[in-house]
C-alpha cells in the first residue's frame, strides 16, 4: 500500500512538472508572438495616414473616444474565437434581392479571410419578429427602420449557436438605436458577439452589369468594423482606418478597408496569424474581385515587413 501511495504521489509530482513546463512554454511562445507583433506594427507606421481634426458632422465631433492601443486591447482580455466558439453565423434579417444575396456571399467569403474564421450561414429571421413599437418610419426619408437594441438583444443574443464565436443578421431595411438618433448602418455589442448591419443607402449592389465595386467595398468596410467590435475592439481614432467611427456614409467612403498598425495587431492576436500570413491571404481575396488598391496596400506592408 505504501509504495502504491509512493508512486502515485510521483507520478502526481511528474504530471504537475510537465504541466509547469507545458504552460511556460506556451507563455514563452505567447510573449514571443506578442513582441513580434509590437515590432511589426511599429515598423508600419510610416505608411499609414493619421487623423486629422473631424469635421462638423464627423464621428468624433459628435462622441468623445479614448482610443485603443494593441497593448491596452490586450490588458481588456477580449474576446476571442475559441475551440468551442469557432464559427461565424451569419443570418438574413427579412429578404434580400438576388443581387444582395450576391454580395452576401462575397461579404462572407471576405470575412472568414479577415478574420481567419469560418462562416456559417444561419436561419432567415423574419421581420414580423419585430415588433411595431421597435419600428418606425426614418426622419429622413420615410423608409422603414428597426431598432438595433431589440434586433441584438431580444433576437440575436437569445438565437445565438452554442459553437459561434459571433453572430450577425444583415437587413436591406434601415437601422436605429433609439431616440436621438436618425440612423446607423450597423452595431455591435463589445462582449455579448451580436451584430446587425444594414445595406440601407449604399447604392446599387450592380452597375453596368457588374459588381458594383463601391457598393462591395461599402459593405465589407461595415461589416467587419462591427465583427471586429464583437471581438471587443474600440474605435481607432489615431491613424484612417477601418475601426475609425463613421457619422455618415461620406465619411466611412473617406477610410480605408484596412487596418492601422494597433488594429492590424489586435486582429493578428485574435486569429493567430502573423501580419505575412494576414496580408497573404488578403491579397487572394482582392486579386479574385479586382479591388486594386487594397491589393497594392498589402503588397506595400509586406515590403516594409520583410525588409525589418
Amino acid at each position: 500500500m505504501k509504495k502504491s501511495f509512493s508512486l502515485f504521489i510521483f507520478s502526481f509530482i511528474v504530471f504537475i512538472l510537465l504541466s509547469s513546463a507545458s504552460n511556460l512554454g506556451l507563455i514563452t511562445k505567447q510573449v514571443e508572438y506578442k513582441n513580434d507583433l509590437i515590432k511589426k506594427k511599429n515598423s508600419l507606421i510610416k505608411l499609414h495616414k493619421k487623423l486629422g481634426k473631424p469635421g462638423p458632422h464627423d464621428w468624433l465631433a459628435k462622441h468623445d473616444e479614448p482610443g485603443e492601443t494593441f497593448e491596452e486591447y490586450l490588458d481588456l482580455d477580449p474576446i476571442l474565437p475559441t475551440e468551442k466558439k469557432k464559427y461565424l453565423y451569419i443570418s438574413q434579417l427579412g429578404e434580400l434581392t438576388s443581387q444582395e444575396k450576391e454580395i452576401l456571399k462575397i461579404t462572407e467569403e471576405f470575412l472568414a479571410v479577415y478574420f481567419n474564421i469560418p462562416v456559417k450561414e444561419g436561419d432567415i429571421i423574419a421581420t414580423s419578429k419585430i415588433p411595431k413599437k421597435m419600428r418606425r418610419k426614418s426622419p429622413i426619408d420615410g423608409t422603414l427602420q428597426f431598432n438595433t437594441r431589440y434586433i441584438l438583444y431580444d433576437i440575436l443574443l437569445k438565437k445565438i449557436p452554442n459553437d459561434a464565436a459571433a453572430y450577425f443578421a444583415i437587413t436591406q431595411d434601415g437601422l436605429w438605436p433609439g431616440p436621438g438618433w436618425n440612423y446607423v448602418h450597423g452595431e455591435a455589442s463589445l462582449w455579448n458577439r451580436v451584430a446587425v448591419c444594414s445595406l440601407w443607402n449604399y447604392g446599387s449592389p450592380i452597375k453596368d452589369g457588374k459588381i458594383n465595386k463601391k457598393f462591395l467595398i461599402r459593405v465589407l468596410k461595415l461589416t467587419s468594423h462591427e465583427m471586429g467590435h464583437m471581438f471587443s475592439m474600440n474605435h481607432c481614432i489615431k491613424y484612417e482606418c477601418n475601426m475609425c467611427g463613421g457619422n455618415h456614409i461620406a465619411e466611412m467612403d473617406r477610410y480605408p478597408l484596412w487596418l492601422c498598425p494597433e488594429c492590424m495587431a489586435k486582429i493578428c492576436w485574435l486569429t493567430k496569424l502573423t501580419p505575412e500570413e494576414r496580408y497573404e491571404n488578403l491579397k487572394r481575396f482582392y486579386k479574385k474581385y479586382g479591388l486594386d488598391r487594397e491589393y497594392d496596400f498589402c503588397n506595400k506592408s509586406l515590403r516594409i515587413i520583410k525588409d525589418k
